[in-house]
């Protein structure tokens, strides 16, 4: 074989592995490779050890990009694979009640209803590379506030009454940050005066408790500065559960976290 036949038939070769790779949608040697997508992995195992299904997973970066899946309890027994534009990204995943997250806007709480027991993660991270392996990990993003009120000594509130908790925070943003809004939450308490409401991350002491019936208000309380003097930490990776007795006859409120509680006059405020 000649070697202008040689050339000729090396030159159609290149030529056809070029349109190849083309086709294939890939990155070539000879591409800048910084314009290439980055294989994303995440590890689902730690859900899995959770067992909270299903998980909604939205992942946004550069140019728009934006894709979003709902994830099952048989997908965890996999690590998911994603290709994503190189550059910051924003993973947002969260488990929690029908209709209250919304790709793409986030985490809002119906008007009038407890914020859902709703487990969530959001995190930013910068794909620079071929590939990047991530770890999903939700953590507790609500508070039970399980509230009992007691009547001792000769006051009452007269059953049946109504017990409201409010505040500025209406759920969590597409950063997962705490979105403001107005929170309104109403319990009728059991005949043993428990009125648990679960309530999102706060970001201030706003949050009030109010006490009514069918004449109005009977009582309105503090409940941010009290849960604040108790050392609640609303800043916390998982936030806790947290008990708060309220005695209207000796007009005091006790918090307790855990074993430690501590015990505080009340302002009345009408």
């Amino acid at each position: 074989m000649s070697s202008d036949t040689r050339g000729n038939l090396l030159f159609i070769l290149a030529g056809f592995l070029v349109l190849l790779g083309l086709a294939c949608g890939g990155c070539s040697v000879l591409e800048d490779r910084d314009d290439c997508p980055c294989l994303l992995v995440l590890d689902l195992g730690h859900l899995r050890g959770q067992g909270r299904f299903p998980v909604t997973v939205a992942v946004s970066g550069n140019s728009g990009f934006f894709y979003t899946d709902t994830l099952w309890k048989e997908d965890a027994e996999f690590d998911y694979y994603l290709e994503v534009p190189r550059g910051e990204t924003m993973i947002y995943a969260v488990n929690a009640g029908e209709g209250f997250f919304v790709p793409g806007y986030g985490l809002k709480i119906t008007a009038g209803a407890q914020c859902p027991k709703v487990w969530m993660s959001a995190h930013r991270i910068d794909l620079d590379g071929e590939r990047f392996r991530d770890t999903l990990r939700l953590n507790k993003n609500y508070c039970l506030l399980d509230i009992k009120i007691s009547e001792s000594g000769n006051k009452t509130l007269g059953w049946p009454f109504l017990v409201e908790v409010s505040g500025g925070v209406d759920g969590y943003d597409t950063s997962g940050s705490p979105s403001f809004g107005r929170f309104a939450a109403s319990v009728w308490p059991s005949k043993e005066g428990k009125a648990p409401v679960s309530v999102p991350r706060q970001v201030d002491n706003s949050l009030r408790l109010d006490i009514t019936n069918s004449s109005g208000v009977l009582r309105s309380f503090a409940l941010g500065e009290f849960i604040a003097e108790s050392g609640y930490d609303w800043g916390a990776e998982n936030l806790e559960d947290l008990p708060v007795q309220i005695d209207y006859a000796s007009t005091s409120i006790t918090v307790k976290i855990d074993l430690w509680q501590k015990t505080l006059p009340f302002e009345i405020v009408i």
